[in-house]
């Protein structure tokens, strides 16, 4: 017998289908516009230059008949270059060298000199695993010092709830891939998972086809629970699972 929650999933899923579906072929589209746009543009400029050129030769063959015409014999015209044209060619070439080859050394020389950064594959790794290798600074509201406070008042964290969990209890065909979730919930010290925003950054990096899409979204719902401080987490068991079966 089908559940609602399995009904509300199985809707969910083929909505995120038909989603990545039409992203797709609007990129296609996108992309054979853009194609041919600058198939028509290349086909453009080829017919400039083919017409540039043909004006040349026939320029040139008209220069020689005037030659031949005046009396001046093939060997002139073919060898003939004007007075001073590679003395000039001569000194001017190794100072345009010269200039290229400070700036190209100049240009290297401050490449060098700044740091490489990590790119974002890197970042998120060493982000995954330094949950596991220590624990978040503490972000518990501190205790007032004034004994004198009024009743309703306690010593206690604010902790927001899931984002993720939120959005699909409001809307179960909501798109994973468009959700947006800050980090704005406090660590718990347990290290048996890690924070709902965090393993929906990790994990959506290899969210690369309809079926890998699917088994994240099924760990983010189904490996999401309470922390021991408030707030949620995704169980470290469900993380490296779906990471095993995407990989």
């Amino acid at each position: 017998m089908v559940t609602p929650v399995d009904a509300d999933r199985a809707l969910r899923l083929r909505e995120n289908k038909r989603r990545n579906r039409q992203r797709q072929k609007d990129y296609t589209a996108k992309l054979e516009s853009r194609l041919r746009r600058l198939e028509s543009e290349g086909i453009k400029a080829t017919q400039e230059v083919q017409s540039a050129a043909r004006k040349v030769i026939e320029d040139n063959s008209r220069l020689k008949a005037l030659l031949r015409f005046k009396g001046v014999d093939e060997h002139t015209i073919s060898t003939w270059t004007p007075e001073g044209e590679t003395a000039v060619s001569d000194v001017s070439m190794p100072t345009r060298h010269g200039r290229c080859t400070t700036e190209t050394t100049r240009h290297l020389s401050t490449q060098e000199s700044l740091p490489s950064p990590l790119d974002e594959g890197q970042s998120e790794a060493f982000g995954f695993a330094s949950t596991f290798s220590s624990a978040e600074p503490n972000n518990q509201t501190p205790c007032s010092l004034n004994g004198e406070r009024a009743p309703s008042s306690e010593c206690s964290t604010k902790l927001a709830p899931c984002k993720l969990m939120s959005r699909l209890a409001e809307n179960p065909s909501t798109d994973l891939t468009q959700i947006e979730i800050s980090d704005l919930q406090v660590e718990d010290n347990d290290r048996s998972g890690m924070e709902c925003s965090k393993a929906y950054k990790l994990l959506m990096q290899f969210a690369t086809n309809e079926e890998k899409l699917d088994t994240i979204s099924q760990a983010l719902e189904s490996g999401c629970t309470k922390g021991s401080r408030g707030g949620c987490k995704v169980r470290n068991e469900a993380i490296l699972s779906a990471i095993d079966e995407v990989s």
